[in-house]
C-alpha cells in the first residue's frame, strides 16, 4: 500500500519532456571557441534552469505524487539536453510546456528546444510507456518542424557570423541575437569555473607556480604547439541503453515501488556521469604530463591545451591540441572504463576524432566524427566483453569530402584490390587474448591497440626518414606487388644503410610480420598499417 498522502497508482497524471535536440548543430553554428563554451554551458545548465523555473512557477518537487495538492512534481530525468517531469494534470503539463518555451526563446535564442506533454501513470510501465510515446512524438516533431524564420528586412544588417540578423556589436563585429546570447561573460566565467574545479588542482599542482590560462580563443590554444592543429574529439558509451532496459526490464525492478524504480534510473545515470567527468579529469592529468616532457624553456603560464564542450552523461565532446589527442583518447577510453567498473556498471566508449586545421569548419567536423563513431562501434558490436575503440581522421586544408569519398580517395591502392590503413582501433585497456578477432589487425597482431600502432610508427620515424617512407608508401598505393618490392627495399635500408647490426631488425619484423600487407578479416580486403604508421608518425614525432 502507497503511504499516506500518495495517490493511487491507477490516477492518471502528466509526464512533461523536454529535449535539446541537435546540441551539436546549435554548439558547432559558429567557429568561434568562445561562442562554443557559451552554448555548451548553456546546454549544461539547461535542465536546471528548467527545474528553478519549474520552482518559479509554484512547483515543488517531491519523490511520489501527492494527494490533493496540485503544485509539486516528480522528477524522472534531468541531464544531457534532456527534462522529464511528473506533474499533478495535463493542464498544469500544457501550462508548463508553454510558459518554457517562452522563457527559454527569450533567455536563450536559437536552442533547439523541443518538448510535449502526455498522460502518464505513476508505475513502473507507466512512465515508460508516456516517455517512449512522448519521444516519437518529439522525433516527428524534429523531422516535420522548420525553425522559425528569421524575419530579414531590406534595411537590416546581417551578421557575418551565422547569417542571422544583426541586433548587436561586439566590438568591431555586428553579431545576432544568438552569438549575443552566447557571448555573455557569465557564461564564459561559468564555463572556466567548472573546467578549473574539475581539472584545476591536479594542474595547479603539475605546474606549481605557473598561471594556467584556460584558452578562450583557438589560436592561442595552439600557438606553442609542435602541430598547428587541433582535434575535435566526439566518444560515446555502448551500450547504455541496453544497460537502461536491462535494468528496467529485470523481474526485481518490475516488482519494486515505483518511487524505487526512478531514484534507481536517476542513480544509474549518475553514475554514468560521474565516471565521465572523472575519466576526462585524468584525461587531462594524462596529456598536459606527456605535454611538459617536451623541451621548453621554463614556464610561467601555460594554456590548458583542451576544452570541453560536451560533458554529461556518456556523452564527451572535447577540442584538444593534436599532437595530445590520442594520448587524451586512450587516457580517457581506460579511465572510464576503469571508473564505470568501479561504480558497479562496466562499460566501454566507441569514439570518432578529427584532426584539422583550426579554420576548418566545425560543423562538417562534427559530421565526420560522428561517423567516425559509428565507425568505431562497429568494429567492437556484439562482443560479450567489449573494448572501447576509436576511428580517425587526419584532414589537410584541402578535404572537403565526406568520409566514403575520403576513404576511398587517401586510403585505397588504385586497383581497389587492398587498404592503407587498419582503422579503427582498440584503445583503451588492451583486448583480451579471446578478442583478438576484432579488428581488421587483430588476428594476426593481437597488439595493434591504438598504443602500439602509435609506439611503431614513433620507432619507424625514429629509424627511417620519411624520404625512405614516402616511396614504400606509394608502392603499396599502387598494389599488393610493388608493395612487397618496397618492403624489401625498405628492410635492406634498415641493415645497410642505417648501419644496423641487427638490434633494429626483429622490431621492424615485428611490426611487418608478414610484409607490409596482411590479410583481411572474413571478406574485407587486406591491408596495410604503413599508411598509419606514416600519418601518426609525422603528426607526434615532432614532439616526442
Amino acid at each position: 500500500m502507497p503511504h499516506k498522502g500518495a495517490i493511487m497508482p491507477d490516477n492518471d497524471y502528466c509526464q512533461v519532456v523536454l529535449s535539446v535536440e541537435g546540441i551539436q548543430a546549435y554548439l558547432f553554428s559558429t567557429g568561434k571557441l568562445r561562442e562554443m563554451i557559451g552554448a555548451s554551458e548553456i546546454t549544461a545548465t539547461y535542465p536546471q534552469a528548467v527545474l528553478d523555473f519549474c520552482e518559479e512557477q509554484g512547483l515543488h518537487p517531491v519523490n511520489e505524487p501527492q494527494s490533493g495538492a496540485s503544485n509539486w512534481y516528480v522528477l524522472l530525468q534531468a541531464g544531457a539536453g534532456m527534462v522529464r517531469v511528473l506533474v499533478p494534470n495535463a493542464d498544469i503539463g500544457r501550462a508548463l510546456l508553454t510558459k518554457t518555451g517562452l522563457w527559454q526563446t527569450e533567455n536563450y535564442p536559437g536552442l533547439p528546444l523541443y518538448g510535449t506533454h502526455i498522460p502518464c501513470q505513476w508505475s513502473n510501465d507507466g512512465l515508460n510507456r508516456a516517455y517512449q510515446k512522448a519521444s516519437e512524438i518529439i522525433a516527428r516533431k524534429r523531422a516535420t518542424q522548420a525553425r522559425p524564420p528569421h524575419a530579414v528586412w531590406p534595411f537590416c544588417r546581417i551578421a557575418p557570423l551565422d547569417g542571422l540578423p544583426a541586433v548587436t556589436k561586439d566590438k568591431d563585429e555586428y553579431i545576432s541575437a544568438v552569438s549575443h546570447s552566447r557571448r555573455k561573460k557569465d557564461l564564459l566565467t561559468a564555463a572556466r569555473d567548472k573546467f578549473k574545479a574539475l581539472v584545476g588542482d591536479e594542474l595547479a599542482r603539475l605546474l606549481p607556480g605557473v598561471e594556467l590560462c584556460w584558452a578562450e580563443d583557438m589560436d592561442e590554444m595552439v600557438e606553442n604547439a609542435p602541430v598547428q592543429k587541433i582535434a575535435l574529439l566526439h566518444m560515446d558509451g555502448n551500450d547504455l541503453g541496453r544497460i537502461f532496459r536491462n535494468t528496467r526490464d529485470r523481474e526485481t525492478t518490475k516488482k519494486s515501488p515505483c518511487t524505487d524504480y526512478v531514484q534507481e534510473m536517476l542513480q544509474l545515470s549518475n553514475l554514468v556521469d560521474e565516471a565521465n567527468k572523472a575519466a576526462f579529469a585524468q584525461a587531462m592529468s594524462a596529456i598536459v604530463k606527456e605535454d611538459l616532457l617536451s623541451p621548453r624553456e621554463p614556464l610561467d603560464r601555460y594554456v590548458v591545451p583542451a576544452r570541453p564542450l560536451v560533458l554529461g552523461g556518456d556523452d564527451l565532446t572535447v577540442i584538444v591540441r593534436a599532437d595530445l589527442a590520442f594520448t587524451f583518447a586512450d587516457a580517457y577510453a581506460a579511465a572510464f572504463e576503469q571508473a564505470t567498473k568501479d561504480r558497479g556498471q562496466a562499460m566501454s566508449v566507441g569514439g570518432g576524432m578529427v584532426i584539422m586545421p583550426s579554420g576548418y569548419p566545425f560543423t562538417r567536423a562534427f559530421a565526420l566524427a560522428e561517423k567516425l563513431t559509428d565507425s568505431a562501434k562497429r568494429l567492437t558490436a556484439g562482443l560479450e566483453q567489449r573494448p572501447s575503440s576509436l576511428d580517425y581522421v587526419i584532414l589537410t586544408n584541402d578535404m572537403n569530402r565526406d568520409l566514403d569519398t575520403l576513404r576511398e580517395y587517401s586510403y585505397q591502392t588504385t586497383d581497389k584490390s587492398a587498404r592503407l590503413t587498419g582503422k579503427p582501433f582498440v584503445c583503451g585497456r588492451p583486448a583480451a587474448k579471446s578478442d583478438v578477432t576484432i579488428g581488421a589487425a587483430a588476428p594476426y597482431q593481437p597488439d595493434a591497440t591504438l598504443t602500439n600502432v602509435i609506439k611503431d610508427s614513433l620507432w619507424l620515424h625514429k629509424n627511417l626518414s620519411h624520404s625512405q617512407l614516402r616511396p614504400a608508401i606509394d608502392a603499396c598505393r599502387r598494389g599488393r606487388s610493388d608493395g612487397k618490392i618496397a618492403y624489401s627495399k625498405l628492410h635492406e635500408n634498415l641493415k645497410r644503410n642505417l648501419g644496423d647490426s641487427g638490434r633494429n631488425l626483429p622490431s621492424f619484423e615485428r611490426i611487418f610480420p608478414q610484409g607490409f600487407f596482411l590479410p583481411g578479416k572474413g571478406k574485407e580486403k587486406p591491408y596495410t598499417l604503413l599508411g598509419d604508421y606514416i600519418e601518426l608518425g609525422q603528426l607526434l614525432a615532432k614532439n616526442r
